[in-house]
């Protein structure tokens, strides 16, 4: 008895869609990829990827310069009873005050956000003394190349225990910028005695030079 021919198995119709499908997939994704990579490149070779993708900020356009804070300073009238802030010759290491007319440059270092008062001011023994003294004092403060009146500044009268004190006081609470000056301005018009010395008539300036620093 003869056996019987071996019959071969049907394929599986299913099974080679499913490859068919596989393989259309695979290949659409490396196509994805291709087109993502080009164009990552294209825009990083122009400089058009957006900073979230290349972790850097926006850079300026060219030409154009970084915003830097600015502007004139504000001298406002101050009360320094109560106050722990440094006055602007404070800040001055050695400062002295002048004996003779005569201009004299100093050099401040202040912080942006660092409040400073500027005074104005003179001391005498006694109280007559020091309004006979007044009558011959010009005051003239100058901010940035720009006056200020000196008389609306706060008006301070001090009785401590070996004088009498009469100033003019201003605040300057911020710094824009990075340089400053102010020039302040005693001038006397003619030759007057403090109850300890006398002082030449003339004007006694001092320049601060001011950096501000971060």
């Amino acid at each position: 008895m003869s056996l019987p021919e071996p019959v071969e198995p049907k394929k599986n119709n299913a099974t080679v869609w499913i490859i068919v499908v596989v393989v259309a997939l695979l290949l659409l994704c490396c196509l994805l990829v291709a087109v993502i990579a080009g164009l990552y490149y294209y825009l990083q070779q122009n400089n058009a990827l957006p900073s979230f993708l290349t972790g850097n900020a926006p850079t300026p356009a060219s030409g154009s310069a970084p915003t830097v804070a600015s502007g004139p300073l504000v001298v406002e009238p101050f009360d320094p009873t109560s106050s722990t802030y440094p006055a602007l010759a404070e800040l001055v290491p050695n400062w002295s005050p002048a004996t003779a007319p005569g201009s004299v440059n100093w050099t401040v270092y202040v912080s942006s956000n660092e409040p400073v008062l500027v005074y104005m001011g003179w001391c005498t023994t006694t109280s007559q003394i020091l309004e006979q003294n007044y009558q011959h004092i010009i005051y003239k403060l100058v901010v940035d190349g720009q006056p200020v009146d000196v008389n609306s500044l706060f008006k301070l009268d001090e009785q401590r225990t070996d004088r009498v004190c009469r100033s003019y006081v201003g605040l300057i609470k911020q710094w824009p910028g990075t340089q400053h000056t102010i020039v302040t301005t005693m001038t006397f018009d003619q030759t007057i005695n403090d109850g300890w010395d006398d002082y030449p008539a003339g004007d006694y300036i001092e320049t601060y030079n001011i950096t501000v620093t971060p």
